[in-house]
């Protein structure tokens, strides 16, 4: 039994590991408190179990790992040492597009890395889709910082202050938190980096695959627009009040709303994407304006990317076979650069197929080059950072159905793709990766160790491991983690130096 502020919980202690799950942060978001931002935990009188993860939050477009959503979803799962503190404390946010997933997947179980490494892991949910991130001037006015658009990210905040508040009740060091997340919970990251509002909240940052660019921050009138236009059109909320016709909705007919839109919708691309709002009070500006001006720019940072990222988003577009189809999908893809010096940087003669060289492509515009932007500004202002390229073969259930199912003529190959690098955090098999070689065992060892290391001391380094060097402009020092790990330097220095002109 541990006694937080809020009340008793009771978990599970194995004699190595202590474990609480479905630990409840904030109030379930549902009736009044739909679309509200997120409301603390109130106290509890009883001792509650905290002994099953809770369902995800729900999601926007797609299943959740654990198929199983709910819109109340604000808990988080900790897994502690058995032996006495304080450790230091690494708070997971999830990928999944700001669409789906969720922190009680069992790939993101920190049961292994709290047993072998001796670190407090944390998992959180945050509200998803149009339920996270809808704005209304309806909503503006309920605020007490009147505006609206970001309550996924105000939970994840929120879940860093219980975090910061509670943690030393499980014998975590609040002194010492690393966030660190894959996809969107790298974005995240960056974004909770840059807010006024995480001073004091973190102490250590781990962004993988992707920085604050990689689905840009929109003004609250562009958030409210297409907030007023979901509701028109996809929930049918149209009359004089849109926000109480949308909360007067049951679960299951916003699911069902949702799903038919999806399906009319997504060959065109027209279905919701969520996105942060510059709202004058998590975003007082666009992140990468924030962080430029110095917000805690004495945080470490560990980033990095995967291979291949891009190959899985650029799965069934339909790649031509030839030079010339080449360049007229090109010109279609990305339409406001230059195709003559996207061919230059990215010559099919270079790739298998059209398709691995739009893959490239997007990997570089998406996670490779808004990682590299965040630590170039982190690294002139200070900071000490680390930067990794994770190349190692991988055994992915979800790359082999790429393989498998894909209707692309001439498709990528799936290579390391986004995502593969989380088993080898972890730890845990999962549909990310399997470890079948003894290679693959080896590294995940390593990889676990460098980000528990980093995460104790800012450091990845112990004298233990391959040495990894540090980031900084000049020459972009990177450790590639593969059989063998060895150093590089300027990873995709004029590719990055493309997709990052204004």
């Amino acid at each position: 039994m541990v006694h937080t502020s809020r009340g008793a919980l009771i978990g599970l202690d194995d004699g190595q590991i202590r474990t609480f799950l479905g630990v409840p942060y904030a109030e379930p978001p549902v009736g009044e408190l739909r679309f509200a931002p997120p409301v603390p935990k109130h106290s509890w009188r009883w001792p509650r179990p905290a002994l099953l993860t809770s369902p995800a939050c729900l999601q926007a477009q797609f299943l959740t790992a654990s198929h199983v959503t709910s819109e109340d979803c604000l808990y988080l799962n900790v897994w502690a040492p058995s032996k006495p503190g304080p450790h230091p404390v690494m708070v997971w946010i999830h990928g999944g597009a700001y669409n789906a997933g969720g922190g009680g997947s069992p790939a993101y179980s920190g049961k292994r890395l709290a047993r072998e490494h001796d670190v407090v892991v944390v998992t959180i949910n945050y509200r998803l889709g149009f339920f996270g991130f809808l704005a209304l001037p309806e909503l503006n006015n309920e605020s007490h910082h009147g505006s609206s658009g970001n309550q996924g990210l105000y939970d994840q905040v929120e879940a860093l202050r219980f975090v910061k508040r509670e943690i030393g009740h499980f014998g975590g060091d609040p002194n010492n938190i690393t966030v660190f997340g894959e996809s969107a919970g790298s974005v995240s990251t960056c974004i909770l980096l840059s807010s006024p509002l995480t001073a004091g909240l973190i102490n250590k940052a781990i962004m993988q695959s992707g920085g604050c660019g990689w689905r840009k921050a929109v003004s609250m009138a562009e958030a409210e627009s297409a907030g007023r236009a979901f509701l028109e059109e996809v929930l049918s909320c149209d009359g004089p009040d849109p926000l109480a016709c949308a909360r007067a909705k049951s679960t299951f007919e916003l699911r069902a709303k949702v799903a038919a839109n999806l399906a009319a919708n997504l060959a065109s691309g027209k279905s919701y994407q969520p996105a942060a709002v510059i709202d004058g009070h998590l975003l007082p500006d666009d992140p990468i304006a924030l962080l430029e001006r110095g917000h805690n720019s004495h945080i470490p940072l560990l980033f990095g990317d995967n291979a291949d990222e891009g190959s899985l988003f650029v799965l069934d577009r339909g790649h031509a076979a030839d030079e010339a189809g080449y360049r007229q999908d090109t010109a279609r893809w990305y339409p406001d650069k230059d195709t003559d010096q996207l061919l230059a940087l990215y010559p099919l003669s270079r790739y298998d197929t059209a398709g691995s060289a739009d893959a490239a492509m997007m990997g570089d515009k998406l996670f490779v080059c808004t990682g590299q932007q965040v630590a170039d500004i982190l690294s002139e202002a200070g900071s000490t950072v680390y930067r990794y390229r994770f190349s190692h073969a991988v055994s992915s259930p979800v790359a082999f159905s790429m393989r498998v199912f894909s209707l692309d003529r001439n498709p990528p190959t799936p290579g390391v793709i986004h995502s593969a690098e989380i088993p080898y955090v972890f730890g845990n098999q999962s549909l990310y990766g399997a470890f079948v070689t003894a290679d693959q065992k080896r590294l995940s060892r390593k990889v676990m160790r460098y980000w528990t290391n980093f995460a104790r001391t800012g450091d990845p380094n112990d004298g233990m491991l391959p040495y990894w060097p540090r980031y900084q402009t000049g020459d972009r020092l990177f450790l590639r983690l593969d059989t063998p790990i060895a150093t590089g330097s300027n990873l995709k220095k004029e590719e990055c130096a493309f997709w990052l002109a204004p």
